[in-house]
């Protein structure tokens, strides 16, 4: 049963993953990754509540396994972003890492909230969550300029 429920989570992981990608596709079209990002997370959650339930439920669940394949899926999603931000903003990776950690709590903790929601109220988590993310990234702006000014004075 054990082997099912990791199954499920992996199966998970790599659907939300895929899921998650075209909406870095479509947002070469639209303009904004998070708003693509965030609205093609809330679609997935809405469409299949069950699997990220599981995801939910087992990431502090009473199974080691369990709680380690959720924290190697959201592992898996900070690394993409990582990567994704880095490539394009030009961020170090250790810098990347940690914006896209906190971008990853976040939409996961906004899921987390939308997946009993009624439409109207998904959206306007959908909206929060957005903004959230665009602190996270403008921060990450912020404390770059201020660590390239205060190397720059050493």
């Amino acid at each position: 049963m054990e082997e099912l429920g990791l199954t499920l989570v992996d199966e998970g992981g790599v659907a939300l993953r895929q899921l998650m990608r075209k909406a870095r596709q479509r947002m070469r079209e639209e303009g904004s990754v998070i708003t693509a990002s965030v609205e093609t997370f809330m679609e997935f959650i809405h469409n299949s509540p069950n699997v990220f339930r599981l995801l939910l439920r087992e990431r502090t669940g009473n199974s080691l396994a369990f709680r380690k394949a959720v924290s190697r899926e959201l592992q898996y999603f900070v690394v993409e972003l990582a990567d994704y931000i880095q490539q394009t903003q030009g961020y170090p990776a250790e810098e990347a890492r940690i914006q896209a950690d906190a971008m990853v709590i976040l939409v996961f903790n906004a899921g987390a909230e939308a997946l009993d929601s009624k439409p109207a109220e998904r959206k306007l988590l959908t909206k929060k969550a957005i903004i959230q993310l665009r602190y996270v990234a403008r921060g990450a702006e912020g404390y770059r300029k201020i660590r390239k000014l205060y190397q720059a004075d050493n």
